[in-house]
């Protein structure tokens, strides 16, 4: 497992299909989490925001740093103001 007080590095990126945005988590230069497409939602969409990707990054970013499930859910979503369409 990956010390968790070294991940604190977030990067928005455009998904391969150009279709929005998604983003990784990294620790150091290694790339530990990659998510190119908007969590819990059905289909491989990406967030239709640079800036909406940012927000779930970071909620997945502080998970982690605190230790707790960093699994997004749908609410999680809808509480971002992040509806997928």
């Amino acid at each position: 497992m990956i010390g968790m007080k070294l991940v604190r590095i977030i990067k928005v990126i455009e998904t391969e299909n150009g279709n929005g945005y998604g983003y990784q988590i990294l620790c150091g230069d290694r790339v530990v989490i990659c998510q190119p497409y908007i969590p819990s939602l059905p289909g491989r969409k990406g967030f239709a925001l640079e800036e909406d990707a940012r927000k779930v990054g970071n909620l997945v970013l502080e998970r982690i740093r605190q230790g707790n499930d960093f699994t997004i859910s749908a609410a999680d979503l809808k509480g971002q103001g992040i509806t997928g369409d």
